[in-house]
């Protein structure tokens, strides 16, 4: 009888330190890249809404909170920056200059995060959903070519994001390292002034600005 006791005392304490760990709340800080896909990436001409941007770095902060072994709820602050590739719409535009200087694509996330996750021991896998919005800044630059050249503004513009990933954190103590992959997008409808160009002078596009980001993760429990 003893034994029987000891055994389900010992089998509570071990569901206990497991639920404990399960539904911890954690704070993460991620870092790496952003590599442009589709229309953000790709090259087109007469101004359709190609981006011309190169792999950039993203950073940010998450909370991620535990409502079951499997489900959880979070918040996530990403921040994330694309060079323009200058060089790119010089070949496009089959010019023989290369334009310069130009500012970066700039992408400000703030998402609500559904995660599904696996726990095994140390591990933890999960997916995870994100809808939020984005603050956008299209880059300013100079474009030179053909003894022509063109200076354009830079273009600010809230818009609806989104983003799905999958990943894996290592937990020991209260510190926890993980890798992360996923789909982060966004797309803004950008206002541009083309007159110099005998275009429109309130010429509106919408720019996709959809990236693979691939982030590393640390992560700190601050409670149960």
């Amino acid at each position: 009888m003893k034994k029987l006791i000891l055994a389900i005392a010992l089998a509570f304490v071990g569901h206990s330190v497991t639920a404990q760990t399960i539904s911890a709340n954690r704070i993460q800080v991620t870092v790496g890249l952003a590599s442009p896909i589709g229309k953000f990436r790709d090259m087109g001409h007469n101004f359709e809404p190609m981006g011309f941007a190169k792999t950039g770095v993203q950073f940010g902060l998450s909370y991620q909170g535990s409502l079951t072994k499997n489900i959880g709820l979070g918040a996530t602050f990403n921040h994330r920056i694309n060079q323009l590739d200058l060089e790119g719409i010089a070949r496009a535009a089959k010019a023989g200059e290369n334009g310069g200087p130009a500012d970066p694509y700039l992408s400000t996330f703030l998402l609500a995060d559904f995660y599904w996750k696996v726990p095994v021991k140390k591990v933890e896998l999960y997916t995870k959903a994100s809808v939020g919005g984005a603050f956008n800044q299209s880059p300013k630059a100079e474009l030179k070519g053909a003894g022509n050249s063109l200076t354009i503004l830079p273009a600010n513009k809230f818009a609806l994001a989104y983003g799905v990933a999958g990943g894996a954190r290592y937990d020991f103590g209260k510190m926890g390292l993980g890798l992360e992959i996923g789909l982060v997008g966004t797309s803004p409808k950008f206002g541009y002034d083309m007159s110099a160009m005998g275009g429109s002078k309130d010429l509106k596009i919408v720019q996709p600005m959809n990236a693979i980001h691939v982030s590393s993760i640390f992560s700190y429990r601050v409670s149960h």
